[in-house]
């Protein structure tokens, strides 16, 4: 399940728990696109899965969601920093980020929040 934490400094922050399905990362697609047509750029990204136990995920499931995803209206590049502190978690987001073919969308797993939110909050180079 996704809970939707805060946006703030540029930052769309969210948190993963429990069981992840694809209606979760549809539901997170919803929320960043209610942000973004409010804002005048599109948010960072930072999702944090430390508190998932388990994936309900298949490789098409994830494949559909990156193609429906990619074509999505940003106002800017944004970078995606995802906690990914197990080997599951890892596995699962290191899938997502190969079949992900936006140029706009940077993403960078992290096995630590601290490093993730470093990340993110450096000088990103805008356009």
């Amino acid at each position: 399940m996704v809970r939707k934490i805060k946006l703030e400094e540029r930052i769309a922050y969210f948190a993963y728990e429990g069981c992840v399905e694809i209606r979760d990362l549809e539901t997170f697609i919803g929320w960043l696109e209610e942000f973004e047509a409010e804002l005048p750029y599109s948010p960072d990204r930072f999702s944090d899965l430390s508190q998932v136990t388990r994936f309900e995920l298949s490789y098409t499931s994830l494949d559909l969601f990156a193609q429906t995803r990619g074509p999505g209206i940003l106002k800017n590049p944004v970078r995606s920093a995802i906690v990914a502190p197990q080997p599951l978690h890892f596995g699962y987001t290191r899938m997502y980020a190969t079949i992900m073919q936006d140029p706009r969308v940077t993403i960078q797993i992290f096995a630590d929040a601290a490093d993730a939110l470093a990340w993110l909050q450096a000088a990103p180079a805008r356009s």
